[in-house]
């Protein structure tokens, strides 16, 4: 697989003004079967949140539906994603669906969930959450979790996720037999922020890092990554390649989706990337 340009379609799922997702629509994990389009989201009405779940549909990947039913899936008060969570990646096995996903807590720090449903309707969150939880004593990701990306191989699972620390997140790797009780890679993190954000000398377009997506493609993995630079202080998206997710290259065409016109409300960051290979779909 190799990086090519895109040509942007423009806005595809809006807020509603009113309602649980008045304020923004963001994240989207977006799955394709024999009934058409399905895209999860998050959304929340004023503020920064807290960002709850929802539900579209569509039978071309382009003009979607919002669920009547929304929102899907609503944090739980009092607990580790008592104020709000972030879509992570969504994974079938067996005909059930497994969502990984971002929990923010009381406390104001981010853990890893799990939440299974067989209809992208009704979500169960599973009884062991948070599945991966903070390691005070492993620095850099000291501070919180976040933004799990999971694939399944013959070897079990792998996740990429971000570890929040003193500086800007980097990414680590764990692994699984089952997709719940997780085992960290001895050496985290396994991709690195180029410099750190803040730092004033650092003017790389990903001087802090953040995932969103991995895939596996033939037999190696392609992970999809937001990058935040220094100046401005801008997200854009870049790729990166790995024969086993431990060790990662950056592609030299990266950034692959940069700013076309900052002057452009929507074009002040481009975040949150999901990729539907085959139809060479990237929302």
């Amino acid at each position: 697989m190799t990086a090519t340009r895109a040509e942007r379609i423009g806005v595809v799922l809006a807020p509603t003004r009113g309602a649980w997702d008045g304020k923004s629509t963001a994240a989207p994990i977006v799955w394709k079967d024999d009934s058409g389009y399905h895209m999860l989201y998050q959304g929340w009405s004023k503020g920064h949140g807290p960002r709850i779940l929802g539900l579209a549909e569509s039978a071309d990947g382009l003009g979607w539906s919002k669920y009547k039913g929304n929102p899907v899936m609503k944090q739980s008060e009092g607990t580790w994603d008592g104020a709000g969570f972030e879509c992570g990646c969504l994974v079938l096995i067996d005909g059930e669906y497994r969502l990984y996903y971002t929990g923010i807590g009381g406390d104001g720090k981010a853990r890893i969930g799990l939440a299974i449903s067989r209809d992208l309707r009704t979500w169960e969150k599973h009884k062991e959450n948070p599945i991966l939880e903070i390691e005070p004593q492993n620095q850099w990701e000291s501070r919180g979790v976040a933004f799990p990306a999971v694939v399944q191989g013959t070897k079990g699972y792998r996740m990429i996720y971000g570890g929040y620390g003193p500086e800007s997140m980097q990414l680590g790797l764990a692994t699984s037999d089952d997709g719940v009780r997780w085992t960290r890679h001895p050496h985290n993190p396994v991709f690195r922020q180029r410099g750190w954000f803040g730092d004033p000398a650092c003017s790389g377009w990903d001087a802090g890092i953040e995932v969103h997506q991995t895939i596996s493609v033939g037999d190696h993995f392609v992970m999809l990554y937001e990058g935040l630079g220094n100046y401005p202080h801008r997200y854009n998206l870049g790729v990166a390649y790995s024969p086993d997710c431990s060790v990662w290259a950056r592609s030299p065409e990266n950034p692959i989706v940069p700013l076309t016109s900052p002057s452009v409300k929507q074009d002040m960051s481009t975040v949150h990337p999901w990729l539907l290979l085959n139809d060479m779909l990237l929302y």
